[in-house]
């Protein structure tokens, strides 16, 4: 799975028995700036790719079988050596193989990593307000309760009383 440099899109490909190059590509388009939940299921003859938890292109081979391949690395981001980098990141991956992966399994994963993410962000936002209190409080303390001082200056002012 990747995303091809200068494009919005994502194209899947699969090494099938048929077709040691199958590949799906969903047009829909991916948001900029917006982590977005991308689901593959893979199966004989057959590619599914999911955005947020929703079908965006099932793909189908002429036949055959996945082939797995063992010992086999993922690499996130891809060599430099395979083109130009998408300017795209890779949060996290999972796979299960030999799952049968359900729409009910990925929706509960995506909801994990949405409460992941909001997690994070209450986070994120709660250590800076925690540091604009500090700073405020900072500014207050270190400023002199002071009242106004009216003098008279048509009368002189004694120097001690």
């Amino acid at each position: 799975m990747y995303q091809v440099a200068g494009q919005k899109t994502l194209r899947i490909q699969v090494a099938m028995h048929s077709n040691n190059a199958f590949s799906c590509q969903p047009e829909a388009e991916l948001q900029d700036k917006k982590w977005e939940f991308v689901g593959l299921v893979v199966q004989r003859g057959k590619v599914n790719v999911y955005y947020n938890g929703k079908l965006a292109k099932s793909c189908s081979s002429d036949g055959g079988a996945p082939i797995v391949m063992k010992d086999q690395s993922l690499h996130f981001p891809a060599p430099a050596s395979w083109g130009p980098r998408a300017n795209a990141d890779v949060r996290d991956a999972w796979y299960y193989p030999n799952v049968k992966l359900s729409t009910e399994v990925m929706n509960a994963q995506m909801t994990l990593q949405h409460l992941q993410n909001v997690e994070e962000m209450v986070m994120r936002e709660g250590k800076l307000r925690m540091e604009q209190d500090k700073n405020t409080r900072l500014m207050e303390s270190s400023t002199l309760d002071m009242a106004p001082v009216f003098v008279d200056r048509s009368k002189p002012t004694p120097l001690h009383t």
